[in-house]
């Protein structure tokens, strides 16, 4: 007949049940993404699709659901050909 083993942690477990967990935020929800909302955190809402998007992913959020493009201001480029409405934008592909 094989000996029964014991496990220290698993019998103090069983004795006292788990040790206490450090307090856990609330969740709000999940994110376009798949990411967990907690409880204060900044979100978006689109109020074209319903989706809701945690405030940091926002540029992602924009790039691939409505194709904008992001970029680095960095060279002079002057646009529009009346000069009393040129404006300057600055901008560097990325």
């Amino acid at each position: 007949m094989p000996k029964e083993i014991k496990h220290p942690k698993i019998s103090q477990t069983l004795k006292i049940g788990f040790l206490s967990f450090k307090a856990q935020p609330e969740h709000a929800g999940i994110d376009y993404y798949g990411h967990g909302i907690l409880l204060g955190d900044s979100i978006v809402m689109d109020p074209s699709t319903g989706e809701v998007v945690l405030k940091v992913n926002l540029d992602s959020y924009f790039s691939e659901v409505y194709g904008f493009l992001f970029k680095t201001a960095d060279k002079k480029r002057t646009l529009g050909s009346n000069p009393e409405r040129q404006s300057i934008c600055f901008w560097k592909a990325t």
